[in-house]
Formats: structure tokens, sequence, C-alpha cells
């Protein structure tokens, strides 16, 4: 164990960042060292959060920190019912955490502040604290949560959402180009994909209300054979074989594009 003190932040090379709150603690795994921040309070978690700018509106901080706290604290009892020995990953998979790095950053007091002023605030359904969910942009239009995981929740119902596109949001609506050979290419990288050269690709139906494709079946036809995958999988295999310029940024996109040499419309969305 590594004891922090506010003010004298230890830096990590491992992850780049520094801390100064909490303990450090490191433990093997085989060849892998693995670093856990312990003995931090929820404010104390809060503070090191990076997850959006300082520079954003007071209220906007604020409803964030309310949704990070309500996130990380569903997440934490889910982990320890399971008997996880963690809370919570320190990556987007759960919530970005950098530390020293977010509370020194330019305008960090006011990220602070959003986190203070609403200290115990969360979000509960049924007086348990829900894992409130959030991202960059929805495109417009909100997600059902019976459509994306599992168990649809009354408080993660499809809803449009015009104020999605004000501030000229970068993520609510995207493209990104393919050539056959790229898309080809990236299939064949998996058994349960690979078509030989693509003829054509379908969204056949199943298409959310939102705009979705996660449960959505997907056609795709190949010189050699065809397949039909649902749109989660298509978007993981294409994403696992593109580079990052080439990337579906979410599960709401459609498809369009040129018919190569003797094939049908590719891309062709029917919904």
């Amino acid at each position: 164990y590594i004891p922090l003190s506010v003010g004298k932040p230890v830096g990590l090379s491992s992850t780049g960042h520094r801390y100064q709150r909490g303990q450090l603690r490191f433990a093997t795994n085989g060849s892998t060292m693995r670093v856990a921040v312990t003995k931090l309070s929820m404010q104390a978690y809060l503070y090191g959060i990076a997850e959006v700018p300082n520079s954003w509106p007071a209220q906007a901080l604020r409803a964030q920190a309310v949704a990070a706290r309500s996130f990380a604290e569903d997440r934490t009892r889910s982990r320890r019912a399971s008997g996880e020995k963690f809370d919570l990953l320190a990556t987007t998979f759960d919530q970005a955490y950098s530390g020293y790095e977010k509370e020194s950053a330019t305008a960090a007091g006011r990220w602070v502040s959003a986190v203070d002023t609403t200290v115990g605030e969360m979000v509960h359904y049924q007086n348990v604290p829900i894992g409130a969910l959030y991202s960059s942009s929805n495109g417009g239009y909100s997600a059902d949560s019976g459509y994306v995981y599992v168990t649809s929740l009354p408080y993660f119902k499809a809803t449009p959402d015009p104020f999605d596109k004000i501030a000229a949001n970068p993520n609510h609506k995207w493209t990104t180009s393919y050539t056959v050979t790229q898309i080809s290419a990236a299939l064949a990288r998996f058994s349960d994909t690979a078509v030989g050269t693509v003829k054509s690709i379908d969204i056949v139906r199943g298409v959310s209300v939102s705009g979705r494709v996660d449960k959505a079946e997907v056609r795709i036809v190949g010189s050699n054979r065809s397949v039909v995958i649902d749109g989660a999988r298509f978007r993981s295999v294409l994403n696992a074989g593109s580079d990052a310029s080439h990337q579906l940024l979410s599960s709401k996109f459609s498809l369009v594009g040129a018919a190569p040499p003797g094939g049908a419309p590719f891309g062709n969305s029917m919904r």
C-alpha cells in the first residue's frame, strides 16, 4: 500500500495519471501488475472523474455529478453483491477516473464545486439508486433499455431528445465510409461473418423506434455465402477490423452506398 495525501500527488507510468487521495494498492496476477485506488469516499472518487469538460455550464456539471454518483453507487452495489474484489474500473467501461489530473486541470474548481453542491444526491427508483447511464450524444433519441440490453426499465424508455443537436454536438450526426474490400476484410476476421467478397448488406427488420440496430437482422450476401447476424454483432465485427477513422460510433445508423459490380444495391437499409 502507498498512502496518499492531498497536495502530494503520486504519478503512475502505467496509467499516465497522478493520484492524491486514498491509497494505492499493488497486486500481481501472474505477469500482470494491477493497481487499485482504495480508501476513497464517494466525494473523493467523484473529484477525479474525467467524463466532461470543466468548462461546461454549472447546471450541466451538477447534473453530471448526480448521474456519476448514481452510476457509481449502482455499479458498486452490483459488484460487491457478485463477490468481485473491486468496485469500479477506472476506464470508460465504468467511468473515466484520472484522479489528480482532473482536480488540477483548468477550471477544476467548477467541477469540484458541482460535486460538493450535490453531495449525497442520486437518482432513485423505488428507493434504490439507478445505474444512470449517460453518453456524449444519443443522436436525438434515447434508447429503450429493453432493446439495447435485456431488462426493460421504466426510467430508460426511448424518448426524443431535441436538445442533443444543440451546441453543434459533433457526435449528434456522423458518417463514415468503407470500400467493399475494407468491409470484406473486416468480416473475414471471424468465422461467423466471413462471406468472401461482399455483394450486399441489408438491415432487414428489427430496427428500434429510436433508430438503433442492436437487435435488428443484418443480411450479408457475399461471393462465398450469405449470413444473417444482429446489428450489435455487425457493428462489433466491423469496428474490430477497422482503424480509428472507420468506426461505427453507435448502433444508431443506416447503410447507404453504391452497388459493387454485379451486386445488389449495397447497404440498402429497410426498416
